[in-house]
């Protein structure tokens, strides 16, 4: 099972997920190091096991009436944003 080999492995890195319940906004997290991203679907975001596998919950500032994004488009800003934060 994929949770059993994460949490095998969480010496190696950070376990991160995006769900629009998490805890802290993208932009404050430390992406700099070695990080496993989960990432929740559009409707139900992550499971409760997968929750607690994590060691952090994000979530990605949005405006307007909408409330998340679609899987491909979160993983690719969170992609994103890593990528910034290591070239700065």
């Amino acid at each position: 099972m994929v949770l059993n080999w994460i949490a095998g492995q969480s010496d190696s890195w950070r376990v991160l997920a995006t769900d629009e319940g998490g805890e802290q906004d993208l932009r404050a997290v430390d992406l700099t190091g070695p990080t496993l991203l989960v990432v929740g679907n559009e409707t139900r975001g992550i499971s409760h096991a997968w929750r607690e596998a994590c060691d952090q919950v994000v979530s990605i500032p949005m405006v307007g009436g909408t409330s998340s994004l679609n899987a491909a488009v979160a993983g690719s800003i969170v992609l994103h944003e890593a990528l910034r934060q290591r070239q700065a």
